[in-house]
């Protein structure tokens, strides 16, 4: 299951043809389309027979809005959560941005670092001090591209307690966090750097979807 917060999904085209995939689109499931994941969960249920469900949530999800939902459906086996390794350590964003980035690592199971191979490789330690400062349970893994060789049993073993501090977030999350996205199509190739620039200049622009 692929969840955008835009009209498009740009990760849909990598998943394989035989496999089913539904897409949640324009909207995030625990705020704009809450009960939409439900509905169509149920549905891709009962037309399949299905050993794992993967759900991609948009990177504004907070992973228990997210198994609230699942409740009364299915047993979550594991929450994993990729993180940029430059992003986090520059920590440029917003800080309500900044506060949901460490909500999703706080109740993660497995922690993906990714683009392990454009960082100086001496700063790991830093990162991961930091990383466990907010969650000294999970897995924590490195990547690149987000790809990652391991077992079903290394990924789907729960240990976050995704109990603790639930009303702390849920009171401010909804409340503080409204984000929109625009959709620009180009009928044509554009430059790359002078589109990043421009982007960049128009601080309104959190999330960019890239369809090639």
């Amino acid at each position: 299951m692929m969840n955008e917060v835009g009209q498009i999904s740009v990760n849909s085209a990598i998943v394989p043809t035989i496999t089913p995939l539904i897409e949640l689109l324009d909207g995030c499931i625990f705020c704009s389309i809450q009960g939409e994941l439900s509905v169509q969960l149920k549905s891709l249920l009962e037309q399949n027979n299905l050993d794992v469900i993967y759900i991609e949530a948009t990177g504004l999800a907070h992973p228990l809005e997210i198994i609230h939902e699942l409740a009364e459906l299915s047993y979550v086996k594991a929450v994993i959560t990729v993180v940029h390794v430059k992003q986090w350590l520059k920590q440029n964003m917003s800080i309500k941005l900044r506060k949901l980035m460490k909500e999703q690592l706080r109740f993660a199971d497995v922690i993906v670092i990714n683009q392990i191979d454009h960082f100086d490789a001496t700063k790991y330690g830093e990162v991961e001090l930091s990383i466990r400062s907010l969650n000294n349970k999970a897995k924590i893994m490195i990547s690149k591209f987000a790809s990652i060789n391991s077992s079903f049993q290394e990924l789907f073993s729960r240990k976050v307690d995704l109990s603790s501090n639930r009303k702390e977030f849920d009171a401010d999350i909804h409340d503080q966090l409204h984000e929109h996205t625009l959709t620009l199509p180009f009928t044509k190739a554009v430059n790359r750097i002078r589109f990043t620039k421009w982007i960049k200049q128009h601080e309104t622009f959190y999330i960019v979807q890239k369809a090639l």
